[in-house]
């Protein structure tokens, strides 16, 4: 019993962490795909990124 508690309690870290990846996979894989049907407007995504984070430190790519 006390093995299956410190699962679950692992599992919870690990189902973050999946999310994460999830998130980040799903961000990259649709910038190929647009990138491969040359539908990504890079100039557009850079200002789009620029004005979001208005910091000059972390508006560099």
């Amino acid at each position: 019993i006390e093995g299956l508690a410190l699962l679950l309690g692992v599992d919870r870290f690990m189902s973050e962490a999946r999310a994460i990846t999830n998130l980040i996979g799903n961000g990259v894989a649709t910038i190929v795909v647009a990138k491969m049907e040359g539908e990504f407007d890079e100039s557009k995504a850079v200002a789009e990124y620029q004005e979001h984070f208005k910091e000059p430190a972390l508006a560099r790519i």
